[in-house]
């Protein structure tokens, strides 16, 4: 009949719209996965960076020291 039809239409149309849905969500944390090992990456390269200068001003700390107490 024309209403089983129908709803049997509907019913695809429904699932195909989920699917679609779905796919969308999968995208969506495949980015926020990829932007959190960006983020990551970024920090550690940040606290690297960090450390670094803590360590320059040590050393220049240190010299100045020595050289004042000349």
């Amino acid at each position: 009949s024309q209403i089983t039809a129908r709803l049997a239409k509907r019913q695809e149309e429904q699932n195909q719209q989920s699917e679609k849905i779905v796919a969308e969500i999968d995208q969506i944390k495949t980015a926020s996965e990829q932007t959190k090992t960006a983020l990551s990456a970024k920090l550690t390269d940040v606290s690297t960076e960090v450390g670094t200068v803590k360590t320059e001003v040590a050393s220049t700390k240190s010299e100045l020291e020595k050289t004042i107490g000349e």
